[in-house]
């Protein structure tokens, strides 16, 4: 195996060892100094102490001194002899003789009461203490003890000192110093070597794992390390082939998933759009390609609009992307109209982070022109039936004007009754018919909308029902909170819903009795209307189901007979909610409650 001269790995790892085995010897070298500095200190302060106490011992022997002349010889001699400097202080802190001061100029020597040592010692009998010297310019150390001295005739209590200077302990370090230096540099050198050698070996050793590892990431997913001595890191090297059998795997997985996905796509009816962050298509599948977006185009890294001419379905990518919007459904017009998608874009998420959007098309076309071709059926078969019904109404009309009033005739006129009241309830049916034909395929704009109040629709549409509620002697009562009531709506269409609801309660409401109408805010965008009577109500089963086409129930003990309630009205009342923006439903199983929701202003989703 070849190694790098000079791998970064190589470089790094010695930096380490040299700078830990720097920071050891820097170590040892300074607890070294501070170790022998203290116990040299302390040996001082033993040697000071000793010769301290066998000069005071000399002095009680020799008992009094003839003058301050003969005390200062005989500290001199002392000091030379112990190789110290002796003091003496008296308890005022003046200083009575010292070794190293002539006579005469003891009277100029400061007082010496607030040294450290000397407090001590007049406090407990000895004191020390270390300090520097500005004369001598080095560090000292004074040993104190208490003692008497006689000079002349008089006795003198105070301190005896001792001083003396640190210069062994530097020159005893400075002499060691050279020696731990060469030392120093022979240890550094071998460790360096031997750092040199552990590290070119490990480097050797990571180096083939490492050219693995690349070669794994390359692709060569079979490779395997075999286990050898010269690998230094087993558990590495077991941990290496375990991660590549589990890269394996999952590579494996990937692309059996990937090709399941790219076969799922490629068979999809539907076209699959995927966009980025930016809103920019990155992936289509072959239908999309094919129907939607041509195959002559390049299409990737492209924005919708570029592709498909439609205002609408860019301002909904651009709102999930944005994220105002998670989910949005519309309808796409391409081709002149000839075809026409069912489009539902998703906004793609991990962990609240936007990974971008994708977008399904759902060929629909087929279904809105099989609804188009029903609700021309309907819209044609009602006015082709309402002409002739029209004339059957008239002369039958015409008939029963003529006919005298005998008992001859009265069969005849019977019969034709029967033919007016089949008649008159077949153009209601188709009437209906015709109303629900024209809602479902009524395309609402704001343009047809108006400043509407809610309460004076509700009126005007009783007006319209008030001889049928006269005959039950049923009024309206209408309760209606302090907020504004007024809406934008389509005027024709919400008369329509109010007049069919009331209908269709005057049917079942008992007679004397008032229906309850409520009007107030929902919030703050919408407003609630409900219609309460007091009838048979109507069980849950049925209550999903009562807004379809032709659905009945029996709310009573007996369908009243020859009604003209024929299952279209809620079916209407629905659509032409729906299509305002709001939505409507019943309660109540004990007389029923019928509420609707309308917007205060037009919602632009609601209008197609």
């Amino acid at each position: 195996m070849i190694i790098r001269k000079y791998s970064p790995f190589q470089a790094k790892l010695l930096a380490y060892f040299w700078f830990v085995l720097t920071l050891a010897f820097l170590f040892s070298g300074y607890f070294y100094k501070v170790t022998v500095n203290k116990v040299l200190i302390d040996e001082n302060f033993r040697s000071a102490d000793e010769k301290l106490d066998i000069a005071i011992s000399l002095m009680k022997q020799r008992q009094s001194f003839e003058d301050f002349q003969s005390f200062y010889e005989w500290l001199r001699s002392n000091g030379l002899i112990f190789r110290l400097r002796f003091t003496y202080v008296d308890t005022t802190g003046k200083v009575l003789g010292d070794s190293e001061v002539p006579l005469e100029k003891i009277t100029s020597m400061e007082n010496h009461i607030n040294r450290e040592e000397i407090q001590q010692a007049l406090k407990v009998g000895t004191g020390r203490s270390t300090r520097f010297s500005e004369t001598l310019r080095r560090d000292l150390i004074y040993v104190a003890k208490t003692c008497d001295v006689t000079i002349g005739d008089r006795t003198y209590q105070g301190v005896m000192r001792a001083a003396t200077p640190t210069q062994p302990l530097e020159e005893t370090f400075y002499y060691l110093l050279p020696r731990f230096g060469i030392s120093f540099i022979g240890v550094f050198a071998l460790i360096c070597s031997v750092a040199y050698l552990l590290a070119r070996r490990l480097y050797g050793s990571l180096e083939e794992i490492i050219n693995f590892a690349k070669d794994v990431a390359g692709g060569d997913i079979k490779k395997r390390l075999v286990a050898s001595p010269k690998y230094e890191f087993p558990e590495l090297l077991n941990a290496i082939n375990t991660m590549a059998d589990s890269i394996e795997t999952q590579l494996n997985q990937i692309t059996e998933t990937t090709e399941k996905f790219s076969t799922i796509l490629k068979e999809m009816k539907e076209g699959i759009l995927l966009l980025d962050k930016q809103g920019k298509i990155r992936m289509a599948n072959p239908f999309m390609v094919k129907h939607i977006i041509g195959e002559a185009t390049t299409w990737e890294g492209r924005y919708p609009i570029e592709l498909i001419p439609s205002v609408e379905l860019q301002s909904a990518c651009k709102e999930i992307i944005q994220g105002r919007a998670n989910y949005i459904s519309l309808k796409l017009s391409l081709g002149d109209g000839n075809r026409v998608y069912d489009v539902n874009l998703v906004r793609l998420e991990k962990r609240g982070e936007l990974k971008g959007a994708v977008a399904v098309f759902h060929d629909v076309s087929d279904m809105v022109r099989i609804e188009k071709i029903r609700k021309d059926f309907i819209a044609n078969v009602s006015h082709a039936l309402r002409t002739p019904l029209t004339s059957i109404k008239g002369y039958t009309e015409t008939l029963l004007d003529l006919i005298p009033r005998d008992n001859r005739l009265e069969q005849s006129k019977t019969f034709l009754e029967v033919i007016l009241r089949n008649t008159e309830y077949m153009m209601r049916l188709v009437d209906k018919l015709l109303k629900l034909a024209e809602v479902e395929s009524y395309t609402m704009s704001t343009k047809d909308f108006e400043e509407i109040d809610i309460l004076e629709i509700a009126e005007e549409a009783w007006e319209v029902c008030k001889p049928i509620a006269s005959k039950k002697h049923i009024e309206l009562e209408t309760i209606v909170d302090g907020h504004s009531v007024s809406i934008k709506g389509h005027r024709e269409q919400l008369l329509t819903v109010f007049q069919n609801l009331y209908e269709n309660a005057l049917r079942y409401q008992p007679d004397g009795i008032p229906l309850k109408l409520l009007i107030n805010l929902q919030n703050e965008n919408d407003i609630l209307i409900c219609l309460e009577d007091r009838g048979p109500g109507i069980d849950k089963v049925h209550r999903e189901r009562i807004f379809e086409r032709f659905y009945q129930i029996e709310r009573g003990p007996k369908k009243e007979k020859n009604s003209f309630h024929i299952g279209l009205g809620l079916a209407i009342c629905k659509h032409i909610v729906k299509n305002h923006g709001g939505r409507i439903w019943v309660e109540g199983e004990r007389g029923a409650r019928f509420c609707f929701t309308l917007p205060k202003q037009a919602r632009k989703d609601s209008l197609v």
